[in-house]
């Protein structure tokens, strides 16, 4: 349909109201009134809302200009019929609100969804040029690619971020304000579970159609039911209704999805159906590999919004499907019958990348290659489980123990765990599986129980398979297999508690590495015995093999085996930092572990600074390490630097003066402190007990235990963030001087002052530089101290003590 804008109540929907496109719907208007500008398009994947903002921009032309404004829709499935609309509509005259547009005046075409009719370009193209008063403000999938073409590209709406943490925050997101309100008016109900919705809307990724056939569904389920629909990757069965049934292409997720597919040649629809395997991120290599297509296919599909550039973890570039795409395309890829094939390709795919870096990854450059391979472990993972499925055990197996390295993250050795606890055969059973891998991937057990479980369960099946890996290890008699095997039973002794059975084991890896002459190994070894000596009590000896595994690294240009030897020698290990000369400084070791991305040398380099810190007297330093430690661990997932970090922080919390929280923090720590006593050099472990010692002698043992109790009671991200409050307040300076019954610290009452300034948590976060939930304990303390229930409270009696400063 086409008519003049004086009919435009008919002809322009009236879209429910807009929400959070109120900057797009100002950009497009703009640009539309500029008299230099004839062309403007509004693209993006379809269901993002082009229709709707070009519509409301119409409007909001036609009320304040007084423009008449053609509108023309095209019907995906009648393109012959869509040229003649187009064609229409560029050349119908405009009537406005006050009658017919004088001579020369400018006029407006809207044209929606032009991206179907294979002409349009040259239409548009024709009318601009033969009419000079002409703009055309289009919709489209992909831009017309024409001269003085204004491409506006509009995005999905912002879903709440992670620092987004706040209810006031989540509430905000655009994304998150758009499903709340079309569930209230779906439900006529507004008392829906924030986190359900918050949920939903990160996982239809903050597209607008998604988002309103969701809402509509929860007329008929709760929103935790629609919730659990889509979690279970059937957001087209989940999503239907709600929509306009007369836009096709807008009835359900699916259909807007295959509108786009449709518009594709039958090269990239092939190459989008091949990418549905893919369970993570790809690079173009493995585009190529997968679809047997080239790798600039891909352009096509991020121009048309089917896939989109991922979070870069490295200097790779890598991209990612949608994730309502990529259900998509899997479905269309088994429906054509080359699902098997792909996910063939897709396996040795990874099985080749796997094999490549596995010697990288034991060399000087294994933190560009960590970086570089992080984007590959969900595809990693799939693949593993697909050729353990297809019988091909040995292979699977063989492609974890390549990358093991990779998986010495919190996150990573989980999915390393459920893929070993899958792949690996009963201690009776016959794998058919070659014996160095078997012993590899036994071994790898351990260090992933090490590296990403708390507690460690599963203590004697740990032990048992690396029993197991060490026996075949030795049968095998390849020297780099019981390299492996041995480089994992030295954590897992330490961890529980057995030093001088690591050492033993370190001690013979050390010497096997020196036999072979491999540099990568020596540092390995040097390093786990330095650990191990200095959990056996010998601080001496642990000292010379650590600074000879930190020239050594210096010799060979390895970084990350540099990082780790220096932060034995000035970490938490009793190693004096002063006995040792320094080729780097602490704070330069911190930079370049920032700049290879090892967050794990960092964590414990601020953790190490901070100890020492601590007992110069320098308490305000040793607070600011402490607080980045903790941030290092909250980012990276790196429970064991939280863990040393609340441990440093009871050291400062007491010297400080703080014994009560001293004394929560304990409690905080109450259920992993047995295994942090057997992971932690004695010399701490013994001035950790000293400051107990002193924080009860100070408050009393009635106190004391009262409040070790209240720290019980905190749950993990309670007592970290009681933790960073506390190491905000100590690095920021002295309490300030308030009265008996009401006092705040120096960052309490900056708190309070930007709480009187009607600033929310996150923005004090932001102006402060510190963590929403940091903010979130500090406000907690606030009202406990003033015996107020809220922040008017809190302020008005803050004034009323005379602790803010005059307003200006």
């Amino acid at each position: 349909m086409h008519e003049p804008g004086s009919h435009r109540d008919a002809h322009v929907p009236a879209w429910p109201a807009l929400i959070g496109r109120d900057e797009a719907v100002e950009h497009v208007g703009r640009l539309v009134r500029r008299p230099d500008v004839r062309l403007v398009t509004v693209t993006g994947r379809s269901g993002v809302g082009k229709s709707a903002l070009a519509s409301a921009v119409a409007r909001v032309i036609t009320a304040e200009d007084g423009l008449g404004i053609v509108r023309a829709q095209v019907d995906r499935h009648t393109p012959t019929s869509g040229a003649e609309e187009l064609r229409a509509a560029l050349s119908l005259a405009t009537d406005g609100p006050a009658g017919p547009v004088p001579t020369g005046r400018r006029r407006v075409v809207l044209l929606d969804g032009v991206e179907a009719v294979a002409e349009a370009a040259r239409l548009v193209a024709g009318a601009l040029a033969d009419d000079e008063g002409l703009t055309v403000l289009a919709t489209s999938i992909v831009p017309l690619s024409l001269p003085d073409e204004h491409e506006v590209v509009l995005p999905m709406l912002r879903v709440p971020g992670p620092d987004d943490d706040t209810v006031d925050a989540q509430r905000d997101a655009p994304a998150v304000l758009l499903l709340l309100t079309r569930i209230a008016e779906a439900t006529g109900r507004g008392d829906h579970p924030l986190d359900d919705v918050v949920a939903l809307a990160r996982l239809l990724d903050g597209l607008p159609l998604a988002l309103e056939l969701a809402a509509a569904r929860c007329a008929d389920l709760t929103v935790g039911e629609v919730r659990r629909q889509v979690e279970m990757l059937t957001p087209v069965g989940a999503l239907l209704g709600g929509a306009d049934p007369a836009v096709a292409h807008h009835r359900d997720l699916r259909s807007t999805i295959l509108w786009t597919y449709e518009l594709l040649d039958d090269e990239h629809r092939e190459a989008l159906r091949r990418l549905g395997v893919f369970a993570g991120s790809f690079d173009r290599r493995g585009v190529a590999a997968v679809t047997r297509h080239p790798a600039e296919c891909l352009d096509v599909l991020v121009t048309t919004g089917l896939a989109r550039a991922s979070a870069p973890r490295s200097d790779v570039e890598r991209f990612e499907l949608v994730p309502s795409v990529s259900l998509v395309a899997r479905e269309l890829l088994a429906a054509e019958g080359d699902l098997a094939a792909t996910e063939e390709r897709h396996a040795a795919h990874l099985l080749a990348t796997a094999a490549a870096a596995a010697p990288e990854l034991r060399s000087a450059r294994t933190p560009e290659v960590r970086r570089r391979l992080l984007g590959d472990l969900d595809d990693i993972a799939a693949a593993a489980l697909h050729l353990g499925r297809a019988g091909r055990r040995e292979d699977a197996l063989r492609m974890v123990v390549d990358v093991a390295l990779l998986w010495e993250e919190s996150s990573a050795a989980a999915l390393a765990a459920r893929l070993l606890g899958e792949l690996l055969p009963g201690p009776t059973e016959d794998a058919g599986v070659d014996e160095r891998v078997l012993a590899e991937a036994w071994a790898l057990t351990s260090n992933v129980a090490v590296w990403g479980q708390r507690p460690v369960e599963r203590r004697a099946d740990i032990d048992e398979g690396l029993d197991r890996a060490v026996e075949l290890a030795r049968a095998e008699r390849t020297p780099s297999t019981l390299l492996v095997t041995l480089r994992s039973r030295v954590p897992w002794d330490l961890l529980v508690g057995r030093p001088e059975v690591a050492a033993v084991s370190a001690e013979e890896g050390l010497a096997l590495a020196r036999g072979a002459k491999d540099p990568w190994w020596e540092c390995q070894f040097l390093g786990l015995a330095a650990a191990a000596t200095v959990m056996a009590g010998d601080t001496r000896r642990a000292r010379e093999l650590a600074v000879e595994g930190r020239d050594l690294a210096l010799l060979e240009g390895d970084t990350a085996q540099l990082l780790r030897l220096s932060h034995i020698l000035l970490g938490t290990g009793g190693v004096e930092a002063s006995a040792v000369p320094a080729p780097m400084t602490e704070e330069e070791l911190v930079v370049l572990a920032r700049r290879v991305g090892d967050p794990h040398a960092e964590g414990m380099l601020q953790v190490g600074a901070a100890v020492r810190g601590a007992f110069a007297g320098e308490l305000s330093i040793a607070a600011e390490h402490l607080h980045l430690a903790l941030d290092v661990g909250r980012r990276h997932g790196l429970w064991y630097i939280e863990e040393l970090a609340l441990v440093a922080t009871v050291l400062v919390a007491t010297l400080a003066g703080r014994a009560d929280d001293a004394a929560r923090l304990h409690g905080g720590l109450h259920d992993v402190l047995p295994g942090l006593e057997r992971g932690i050099p004695p010399e701490t472990m013994q001035l950790y007990g000293f400051a107990l010692d002193r924080a009860r002698a100070v408050v009393g043992d009635a106190a004391f235990d009262a409040a070790v109790a209240r720290g019980r009671l905190l749950d993990w991200e309670e007592a970290t963030s009681l933790a960073a409050a506390l190491c905000d307040e100590v690095r920021v300076g002295p309490e300030v001087v308030a009265p008996a019954d009401a006092p705040l610290t120096a960052r309490q009452v900056s708190v309070t002052e930007l709480m009187a300034t009607g600033r929310t948590n996150k923005e004090i976060a932001a102006e402060l530089g510190l963590r929403p939930k940091t903010v979130m304990h500090h406000t907690s303390e606030i009202y406990r101290r003033l015996g107020v229930r809220n922040r008017t409270e809190a302020v008005a009696e803050a004034r009323r003590l005379g602790l803010l400063r005059p307003s200006p």
